[in-house]
């Protein structure tokens, strides 16, 4: 099975997220993908302004969905 990596970012403070990240690259396991969410949500977090990621208490979710198979 392949996955596809998705990632929010949200405001706990405002319970509100950003529209869904979807990334192009197919992950071929699902550690790939988590490995890859993980990465991703801490560069996200370490290039975010302290302030703004303090004061709205941002968040970043992600998730690893299976790829869906399309049948051409």
């Amino acid at each position: 099975m392949e996955f596809i990596l998705v990632l929010k970012i949200c405001s706990q403070l405002a319970m509100n997220c950003q529209p869904s990240l979807t990334y192009k690259e197919i992950y071929k396991t699902w550690k790939e993908c988590e490995v890859k969410g993980l990465s991703e949500a801490q560069r996200i977090v370490m290039s975010s302004d302290e302030k703004w990621l303090n004061d709205y208490q941002i968040l970043v979710q992600f998730a690893c969905l299976p790829k869906q198979v399309t049948n051409s």
